[in-house]
């Protein structure tokens, strides 16, 4: 039995929200280091994030049905998430209800009134890729159109139901409505890392999302992203190991277990943790940045190995590294840098043995007590 990990991180550089499935910890900020690139860290008061998490719960917006002059709503989306809610809507409970939604980089709806329920998938082009696109959802007596930038994808005959003077439209954003009895037809991920601005819900004034992003700045956007994460040197994202374990019993399959680690990050700091392996009561692994010795060092265990940085690390640029501990042997290779140590079978069984417990933790950006600012691009495990 091989056993093979992969681990794709590809989240926002300067939007440090945590993703579906890991943990941000604050610890207190570290203010005596040196910084190697400046850092964009003001948020636009006019650009809103979807994303619902640290307990922020779903907004929410209400209209009396019968006092709207249109049903038109538009706005300015952008995301790097391949899947998630935009938006659910209801009109008079949950019997009517309309979901525009992401799935596999691309615009879905899910829809349901009295006379059934539909799924349309795949929608226009792939739109995660960071750029402003205007979205439109138009919604009359008898049509639904969907535009993006103008275009029109989706023209959609339906039937309304006749509304009561109290019915009324309530519509969430980055989630479903809470308590919402909504059965999808297809199982989705709700949370979504995006953004919208230049707003218009059925050519309404909304004072609710502007008041959100007044009250508390984890409701704004940064002006200008990048694909990447941003671990801001006062908290770190912890992830459980099973997560990522892939086990595959083929017998023609002899590949041997080992640790292989690809990642691509800009120090804004030269120290800390990178990332960790921490089994339930040692820390297993580690690879840091140390600015005192100006160099990489690794733990395994109660060794440690290092190698002098390039001279022109801290600087601002990209870096890029590659390791790889593989029974008697850990490497370490950069554009600049190719070392290789010699390490004890015991300790290389011994990660191995903790890298396959269920209460074993994966940490990226640092540890507890151990912080770092950096932009990570991509980690990949094999």
């Amino acid at each position: 039995m091989a056993l093979r990990v992969f681990l794709l991180l590809t989240l926002l550089l300067e939007c440090n929200h945590p993703s579906e499935g890991s943990t941000i910890k604050q610890e207190p900020p570290s203010s005596e280091k040196s910084m190697c690139a400046p850092l964009e860290t003001s948020k636009s008061t006019n650009i809103l994030h979807l994303g619902n998490g640290a307990n922020l719960g779903v907004l929410l917006m209400e209209f009396h049905w019968p006092s709207l002059t249109s049903s038109l709503s538009s706005f300015d989306f952008r995301t790097y998430d391949s899947e998630g809610i935009i938006f659910h809507g209801e009109i008079d409970g949950p019997g009517s209800w309309f979901l525009l939604a992401l799935r596999q980089r691309r615009l879905e709806i899910q829809m349901s009134n009295e006379h059934g329920q539909m799924m349309i998938s795949q929608l226009g082009p792939n739109i995660s890729d960071g750029k402003w696109r205007r979205v439109s959802i138009d919604r009359n007596e008898t049509i639904i159109e969907i535009r993006l930038d103008g275009i029109l994808l989706l023209d959609l005959y339906h039937t309304s139901a006749d509304s009561s003077n109290n019915t009324w439209l309530t519509i969430a954003l980055g989630g479903l409505i809470p308590n919402s009895t909504v059965q999808l037809l297809s199982p989705l991920q709700f949370a979504l890392d995006g953004c919208i601005r230049n707003w218009s819900w059925v050519e309404t004034e909304v004072h609710t999302l502007n008041n959100a992003m007044e009250i508390n700045e984890h409701r704004r956007c940064f002006e200008h992203e990048k694909e990447g994460s941003y671990f801001p040197g006062s908290g770190y994202a912890q992830f459980e190991v099973p997560v990522f374990l892939i086990n595959e019993d083929d017998p023609k399959d002899a590949t041997p277990w080992g640790l292989r680690v690809e990642v691509s990050f800009r120090p804004v700091l030269a120290t800390g943790v990178l990332f960790a392996v921490q089994g339930q009561n040692t820390m297993a692994f580690s690879f840091a940045m140390d600015s005192h010795k100006k160099a990489f060092t690794i733990t395994l265990f109660d060794k440690q190995f290092s190698k002098h940085f390039p001279d022109d690390f801290c600087v601002g640029n990209w870096q890029s590294a590659k390791l790889k501990l593989l029974n008697s042997h850990l490497t370490l290779n950069t554009p600049i840098i190719n070392a290789t140590w010699n390490i004890h079978l015991n300790d290389f069984k011994a990660l191995k043995s903790v890298w396959n417990k269920s209460t074993t933790t994966f940490y990226i950006g640092g540890i507890p007590g151990i912080l770092l600012a950096l932009n990570v691009c991509r980690i990949d495990l094999h």
